[in-house]
């Protein structure tokens, strides 16, 4: 399931370590990147330690349609990826897929979710500038 998402600004508790990044801030001290960095992305959208404020939002509109675009494009190749693997996986005579291929299939459906992730947190905040 995906959470829901809220621009949030920051509280007056995290004002001494917020770090400015491309778009939006961290209010990660430590800025850990739980969710692992993606620099494909100027916005940590997926992060829980992200904050935007909503002018910043709105001035950088194109950006974050440019960046849903490219997030689109990455899932529908992943997804043509996946097909042409599970189209590959024929069973041998134990009724097995072979193991560096179900390896393959497993590591993209992993890609694939996390992708999927990413379309729609960056469609909801695609969404809240309409």
């Amino acid at each position: 399931m995906i959470e829901q998402f809220s621009v949030k600004s920051w509280t007056a508790n995290e004002a001494d370590y917020i770090y400015k990044l491309n778009l939006g801030h961290c209010a990660d001290k430590e800025m850990s990147c739980p969710s692992g960095f993606n620099p494909d992305f100027s916005g940590c959208y997926h992060c829980p330690f992200w904050r935007i404020k909503q002018d910043e939002l709105e001035a950088n509109s194109e950006l974050i349609k440019k960046e849903l675009n490219t997030a689109m494009n990455t899932l529908k190749s992943t997804t043509s990826f996946l097909v042409q693997l599970h189209k590959q996986s024929d069973l041998d005579a134990a009724g097995e897929v072979n193991p560096a291929l179900k390896t393959d299939l497993i590591t993209a459906s992993k890609q694939l979710k996390k992708e999927i992730i990413d379309v729609s947190k960056i469609q909801q905040l695609y969404n809240l500038l309409r």
